[in-house]
């Protein structure tokens, strides 16, 4: 007999049924308090060959996102994290058709609609190198939405496929099930992801070294931010400051968080257009 398989372009070997029902059972677990929810996430990614799988609860009108908790794949190589979801975006509008279970792609916006989604976020994709994001809504909270969103290289083959809207509808039905508070004693840990508010226009450039501190960074934070500013290299920045060059990395990750920045080169160039204003100030 052959077993179905869930072919995933370009996302590594074809997901197969037995593979999505072990993920169903760890996903259970985890719900009822027996398993560790990032690292279910990380089966998921593996599953859908993502990268990327944000779960998180949100209102699709305001785009208010909380996020419940994230898996990145690429983490440890000091990429630009995600700090808000697609999901708001791709769901706007939609909220009263967004059923547990249902399937929701990037893909399936057009050029128009594509320019209504969030800036920051499509931006943050392309720094990435990712052309699709999925999203799953899990259930209700209010008006609020529960909804796993993952991201990928490239489009799924097929968002009809049997195995994708089983392994959807059913992780849809035990979230449904799960034990009561796990998910609120998380959210009350996490704040609420908002626009900037030191920046009316997110493409504003805005000193994060000034004294109102706007990003909020802490005193390593911001010795990082000098050192990179005044051109010392990953490895230089641990030795000069006494710290390991993990813990520079690490540091670098909640400043790209923080500041909105797109990865090291885009930290980079933020810092130097600050400069150059400072500079510009002086001469006038």
């Amino acid at each position: 007999m052959t077993i179905a398989t869930f072919v995933h372009k370009g996302g590594g070997q074809p997901t197969t049924i037995i593979q999505a029902a072990d993920f169903l059972v760890r996903w259970a677990e985890c719900l009822h308090g027996s398993g560790n929810l990032r690292d279910t996430l990380a089966l998921f990614a593996e599953l859908t060959g993502s990268r990327v799988v944000n779960l998180s609860r949100f209102d699709p009108e305001t785009g208010r996102q909380r996020t419940i908790t994230c898996f990145d794949l690429d983490a440890r190589e000091g990429k630009r994290p995600l700090t808000k979801g697609m999901a708001p975006s791709i769901l706007r509008g939609h909220g009263a058709y967004a059923r547990p279970g249902t399937i929701w792609t990037l893909g399936e916006k057009d050029r128009v609609q594509r320019t209504e989604l969030d800036n920051r976020s499509q931006r943050w994709m392309e720094d990435r190198g990712f052309g699709e994001v999925v999203v799953i809504p899990m259930g209700r909270d209010g008006t609020d939405i529960d909804a796993i969103e993952f991201y990928r290289a490239e489009p799924l083959e097929d968002t009809n496929d049997p195995i994708l809207k089983w392994l959807a509808s059913s992780a849809a039905e035990v979230w449904g099930r799960r034990r009561k508070g796990r998910i609120a004693r998380l959210l009350r840990s996490v704040p609420a992801i908002t626009e900037r508010l030191q920046s009316p226009d997110p493409d504003e450039p805005v000193d994060i070294l000034s004294s109102e501190n706007p990003c909020r960074l802490t005193a390593a934070e911001t010795r990082i931010c000098i050192l990179i500013q005044a051109g010392f290299a990953l490895n230089e920045m641990g030795l000069k400051i006494g710290i390991a060059e993990a813990t520079v990395r690490s540091h670098l990750r909640s400043i790209y968080a923080k500041t909105g920045a797109a990865g090291q080169i885009g930290l980079v160039r933020m810092l130097l257009d600050i400069d150059q204003q400072v500079h510009q100030a002086i001469k006038a």
